[in-house]
């Protein structure tokens, strides 16, 4: 009897809950609806994946930049000694040797205009103009049997114009061929023609344009600054010179120690 109380009680709680209609409607067969007069017929629509390709960057060949060579306008300044050999050394077995260089670099080519001047520093077998030789007393003697006059000199002049080929081995260090041609005056023996060969090494660097006023500003980096450099060298010269005793030839070897300055070299 309790049993079956039990079960309608339970019957009776859940009965509100089955007769209540459902919140959510059913939903409708569109199947066999009509269609509205606006309605868009149905189409059906595949999306086919799609895939991005970033476009590839154009490729830029720059050539490559080659550095800037040496080029500009340089003076340069050298002392040194010179030995004289062939007919002239009967004149002068050696002299002081001055030169002074106006040149243009470009690259590793250099053209130069120069002058040179030697001071001899003895003579041989000098005459006077009679023909009589000059005793040690100062008195004219005649001329040894067989002797001969040369005119006398006291140096040697120069101008030419060279070429040069310059060798960077390092920043700041060079080696150098030069070769060209130029003209000689000698006093009584007169003037000629000549050609040169030579070579050297020079050591150059950037430096403080002030510093030519005082050495030591060389060292304190102030101001604009130019090129600089220091530079020993060896030459070979031969010259024909013609006077009024004939040809006389001249070979001159010559050493040198030097400085130049200028925009770029």
């Amino acid at each position: 009897m309790r049993g079956t109380l039990s079960v309608l009680f339970l019957l009776a709680a859940a009965l509100p809950a089955v007769a209540q209609p459902s919140a959510t409607p059913p939903l409708a067969d569109t199947a066999d609806a009509p269609e509205g007069p606006y309605a868009q017929p149905y189409a059906q629509v595949s999306h086919a994946p799609t895939y991005y390709y970033p476009a590839p960057a154009p490729i830029l060949i720059a050539p490559a930049r080659r550095p800037r060579g040496a080029e500009g306008v340089y003076f340069t300044e050298s002392f040194g000694g010179t030995s004289f050999s062939d007919d002239i050394s009967r004149h002068m077995s050696g002299a002081i040797r001055l030169r002074a260089a106006l040149g243009y670099r470009r690259n590793k080519l250099a053209f130069e205009v120069w002058a040179a001047g030697g001071i001899g520093w003895s003579s041989h077998d000098s005459y006077a103009s009679s023909g009589r030789a000059l005793s040690q007393t100062g008195t004219t003697e005649p001329s040894p049997e067989g002797g001969h006059h040369h005119g006398g000199t006291g140096g040697i002049g120069m101008v030419g114009i060279d070429a040069k080929y310059i060798k960077t081995v390092s920043r700041n260090f060079e080696v150098y061929a030069k070769g060209g041609l130029s003209r000689a005056w000698a006093g009584d023996l007169g003037s000629g023609p000549g050609i040169g060969l030579g070579g050297g090494v020079q050591l150059k660097g950037k430096v403080p344009v002030i510093g030519f006023l005082f050495w030591p500003l060389f060292f304190t980096g102030l101001g604009p600054k130019c090129t600089a450099a220091v530079f020993a060298e060896t030459s070979y010269e031969f010259y024909r010179l013609h006077g009024h005793s004939g040809s006389t030839d001249a070979q001159l070897r010559n050493w040198t120690l030097g400085f130049a300055v200028g925009s770029d070299f």
